[in-house]
């Protein structure tokens, strides 16, 4: 497919005007961090992984403190101008498979293969008691998210397990763009304990969904909405160790999912339309609208680096089908 040449120069120069600013801070204590993170079943607590439904993903990216404003942050819901500000951008990677990937055949009423290859360009705004995030994504789904590739790669060269064989039904190509609002607010705190409380928005071609749920931090840490909790610090002599627990309940309302339904140029009746029915996916009339569970996180940081290891439940997305249990693993590095 040829891209549009003033497209791609827009694209550059966008991603140029985002790498000059990432080094440049609204406050010279503070750095910026390299983030890697990685999700997997076959890394959750319990040892079975089994590659269905949200089978990896993939994070690289930066944060840092704001002092130069770009365009994105300029458009950016903001709380106050006093507010602490903390920019994110990262480059994410998900697979989406049904629960048998050695059965070549089209499996109805399970997930469809999908793959999603997404930008993410975020603004963390930090008040004394509450926080407003706001996060713009954009991307591709489909075959040119290389989802069987890198599943191919890594079950063959990291896992040596299967190589998938229905990538053939995957969702066909389409945008991916959705732009997510959250607001948290302090409940409770003491010394060792935190209650946050969390709400979620996110709206696009790509998810549409409302969630809420609390935050319960236990342990050694910094506040929730002290910048020491998303960024290290240039003197390391003022900085204490954190290690502590947080568990997350939620419910979800979802009103659509292009990961399961198909994206918006692919729908007769574009972004809220049903997708045609050359190629496979879930209709909305399957999809289950109400999605809970619960995560809980085990973190450690010191002066040079942060490590977090996460596992998460989630209720069926898909009428029928069970709940679902993966990993995460989630390093950040002072730069």
């Amino acid at each position: 497919m040829a891209v549009n040449p003033f497209l791609k120069k827009l694209f550059i120069a966008t991603l140029l005007d985002l790498s000059f600013s990432l080094g440049q801070g609204q406050d010279l204590k503070y750095t910026t961090t390299f983030n890697f993170n990685v999700e997997n079943d076959y890394i959750s607590i319990k040892i079975r992984g089994n590659d269905r439904y949200y089978s990896e993903g993939m994070l690289l990216g930066f944060t840092s403190p704001v002092k130069k404003k770009n365009l994105f942050d300029r458009i950016a819901i903001a709380s106050s101008d006093n507010a602490f500000r903390i920019r994110s951008f990262s480059l994410e990677h998900q697979i989406y498979t049904p629960h048998h990937i050695g059965n070549p055949n089209l499996q109805v009423g399970d997930y469809p293969y999908a793959a999603l290859l997404v930008a993410n360009y975020g603004n963390r705004f930090l008040e004394k008691d509450y926080s407003f995030t706001s996060t713009l994504t954009l991307g591709v789904q489909g075959p040119a998210a290389l989802g069987y590739e890198i599943q191919s790669f890594l079950h063959r060269k990291v896992f040596g397990t299967n190589i998938p064989q229905g990538w053939k039904h995957q969702l066909p190509n389409d945008l991916a763009i959705c732009y997510t609002f959250a607001f948290d607010k302090l409940i409770y705190s003491t010394s060792r304990v935190e209650i946050i409380g969390n709400t979620e928005l996110q709206l696009g071609t790509l998810h549409n969904t409302f969630r809420l749920g609390p935050i319960f931090r236990f342990g050694r840490h910094y506040s929730f909405f002290d910048p020491c909790t998303w960024l290290f610090v240039r003197d390391k002599s003022t900085i204490k160790r954190q290690l502590y627990l947080t568990v997350e309940p939620f419910l979800k309302f979802v009103q659509g999912n292009s990961l399961l339904e198909g994206g918006p140029t692919n729908s007769p009746g574009r972004a809220w339309g049903q997708p045609e029915s050359k190629y496979y996916h879930i209709n909305r009339d399957q999809m289950e609208r109400l999605v809970y569970g619960y995560s809980w996180a085990l973190h450690y940081v010191n002066k040079w680096f942060s490590i977090t290891f996460q596992e998460h439940l989630q209720s069926a997305e898909i009428k029928g089908l069970p709940a679902h249990e993966y990993a995460s693993v989630k390093l950040g590095i002072k730069m």
